[in-house]
């Protein structure tokens, strides 16, 4: 069961390119029955269903997909074991690679820069009620619970959430995963958190130091690495499952193996996706030059995927429309793809 901030059914957080369906005016049960959802079923019962390309590219190298993890983790029967929502786009951050859709920050710039408007809409999104996302659900199989953002640790949604679930007495049941962003440490949250059965908490982070500034504009790495190891030291005594996330895109495939060492350094896995959307910000338009300057033992994994998409012009006016509005410039931050850019 997946909800998106807009208040839309979808097949799965990452399925891309579908249909709004309101979860106001279309029941949970009316959506699973209909065409859309069942073609689905049937692309994925003959091959695989074009919204799942995301987890299709990742079982191409080898790397477990979410598909995978949840036919692991899950019965198959039509019971309703995992939720996947977000409600709300509140965030303090625009990465580069996000849109107003998960991020408020994002809707600022595009209001006050018009040089951004050729690439995003702003988005208004209506208060999604907890309880009425529920009331036809039978809420007695969920296991997992992946509580999706903007920033979940800043919305007042998210309170609404836990105590929906803690008058429910389902918490003690249910396995929550949230990503957040590593912009704050959030201790009035810890006591709640420890009452579910289980916490995965995914750093979300593409870059370290100067790359992480450049990919996700609105905080600085002295922000945010202090955050991330205060959730090291928490992880060592909760019930607190800690790792590290990243997006594997144009800005970032360098630093890859930064990252690797930071999660190696708190002792926590590194996982990370090829970005699909926006597909000008993605692997597949960097040089071929660059990759092979830039190509190392951690990122190799990645390359069996990268097909030229012939986006790198498109690419190149992103970057330099963005980098006037957020003042971090390319050339600075990482020279040598600005110089193939400019070759």
């Amino acid at each position: 069961m997946c909800i998106t901030v807009e208040g839309s059914w979808r097949p799965c957080c990452r399925f891309n390119k579908f249909p709004h369906v309101d979860i106001t005016s279309t029941s949970f049960g009316e959506y699973k029955g209909s065409d859309f959802y069942q073609d689905v079923i049937t692309d994925m019962e003959n091959g695989w269903a074009d919204g799942c390309k995301k987890c299709q590219s990742e079982e191409a190298r080898d790397q477990t997909s979410l598909r995978q993890v949840l036919n692991r983790d899950l019965s198959g029967t039509t019971d309703v074991e995992y939720i996947e929502l977000s409600l709300s786009n509140k965030c303090n951050l625009a990465c580069k690679m996000c849109s107003p859709a998960y991020s408020t920050l994002w809707n600022k710039l595009i209001d006050n820069n018009d040089s951004l408007q050729q690439y995003h809409q702003t988005v208004k999104t209506s208060k999604i009620d907890v309880p009425g996302i529920f009331k036809d659900v039978d809420m007695s199989q969920v296991k997992k619970i992946k509580y999706l953002g903007g920033e979940p640790f800043i919305t007042p949604e998210t309170g609404e959430l836990f105590d929906y679930l803690a008058a429910n007495g389902k918490m003690s049941e249910i396995e929550l995963e949230c990503n957040t962003n590593c912009t704050l440490f959030p201790s009035k949250w810890l006591a709640v958190l420890d009452k579910f059965k289980k916490v995965t908490i995914e750093l979300s982070l593409d870059g370290v130091e100067e790359v992480n500034d450049y990919v996700r504009h609105g905080k600085t790495w002295n922000t945010i690495d202090p955050v991330i190891h205060k959730w090291s030291q928490h992880s060592k005594n909760s019930n607190v499952d800690l790792n590290i996330f990243s997006t594997v895109q144009a800005y970032n495939l360098h630093d890859m193996k930064n990252v690797k060492a930071l999660a190696d350094s708190i002792g926590v896995k590194h996982y990370s996706s090829l970005l699909v959307v926006p597909e000008y910000l993605s692997v597949h338009v960097l040089p071929a030059e660059y990759l092979t300057e830039i190509k190392d033992d951690y990122n190799k994994k990645y390359y069996p995927s990268i097909e030229n998409n012939n986006l790198l012009d498109k690419f190149k006016e992103f970057t330099y429309n963005i980098d006037n509005v957020t003042g971090l410039h390319i050339a600075d931050v990482i020279p040598t793809l600005y110089k193939h850019m400019e070759k």
